[in-house]
C-alpha cells in the first residue's frame, strides 16, 4: 500500500479585478453567487488584493497493491 501527498501554490495576476471574476467563472467557481460586480466594489477589491489569485491544490494518491 502507497499513499503520496503533494502540494503547489500556483500565483496568478490579473490586470484587473473584472479580470480575475471572469478567471473565476470560466473555471466554475460561483461563490458570489449573485452579488453584483459594481464599479465600487471592483475598486475596493484591486486594492485590497492587487487582481492576484492563488491556487492551493492538493493532489493525494492512494495505491493499493491487491494480488
Amino acid at each position: 500500500n502507497e499513499v503520496k501527498i503533494t502540494q503547489e501554490l500556483i500565483k496568478l495576476s490579473f490586470d484587473n479585478a473584472l479580470d480575475v471574476f471572469r478567471h473565476l467563472k470560466l473555471s466554475g467557481v460561483n461563490s458570489l453567487g449573485f452579488y453584483p460586480l459594481n464599479k465600487g466594489f471592483l475598486k475596493e477589491f484591486e486594492e485590497k488584493f492587487q487582481n492576484k489569485l492563488t491556487y492551493h491544490p492538493v493532489f493525494i494518491l492512494c495505491k493499493n497493491d491487491i494480488k
